[in-house]
């Protein structure tokens, strides 16, 4: 897909935003996988010099979304069949210690906070509007993972989403497969940290995400 038309900066921090826009083209598409991209075409695109974009390359291929080879030539990392299990188990797992975690501590407002959050959800889901799923979804799990107070949790599920969302947006909206979302899998998970029951409400949360897991390999 064409990089877009110039996005001109409108932080004053101009490495972050660089990095940012170039992230969220390759998270929501618009940078196909395996696309060819170059540190002209997209500083021009982004209306700005080619050293913050050589920046955001460098950290993009840290975070594995973009392959650098021998430093000249620069492609969007592909999304593989093995990548699919690669991400979501650990995801699954970690999300799931971060609920076991919010079980012993959440409090009866972040109970109707969630439940909120979660109706905002079931919206989307009746709306049919994928990327409104996506992000009601990362809503619930962001609130969780505040409720659970881990900094190297949040860290690590915060790195995963962008790989998440990637393949759900590809497979599911980009390549016109159906994605039939569970809408009992956010009422599982709020029923156990109700409860109070740290092992129900990690058993909920993974199979969350293995369930989305499920229907991506499918997908392929």
């Amino acid at each position: 897909m064409p990089i877009p038309t110039k996005a001109p900066l409108m932080k004053t921090n101009a490495k972050e935003l660089v990095y940012d826009q170039i992230r969220e083209w390759i998270i929501d598409g618009t940078l196909e996988p395996n696309e060819w991209i170059t540190e002209a075409e997209l500083s021009s695109a982004i209306d700005t010099s080619r050293t913050p974009v050589r920046e955001a390359m460098q950290r993009l291929s840290n975070d594995g979304l973009v392959v650098m080879q021998n430093g000249l030539t620069t492609r969007v990392a592909p999304l593989e069949t093995q990548d699919v299990a690669a991400i979501y188990y650990p995801l699954a797992s970690i999300e799931g210690l971060a609920a076991k975690l919010a079980a012993d501590r959440v409090t009866s407002q972040e109970i109707d906070r969630l439940t909120e959050i979660d109706k905002g959800y079931q919206r989307a889901l009746r709306r049919g509007s994928l990327r409104l799923e996506i992000k009601r979804d990362r809503e619930f799990h962001a609130a969780i993972l505040e409720i659970a107070d881990n900094g190297f949790v949040t860290k690590f599920a915060n790195h995963m989403y962008s790989h998440v969302t990637r393949f759900e947006t590809y497979f599911f909206e980009q390549q016109g497969h159906g994605m039939t979302m569970n809408e009992l899998s956010h009422a599982n998970i709020i029923a156990a940290l109700r409860a109070h029951q740290p092992e129900l409400a990690a058993q909920a949360m993974s199979l969350d995400w293995l369930e989305t897991m499920q229907k991506i390999k499918a997908s392929f």
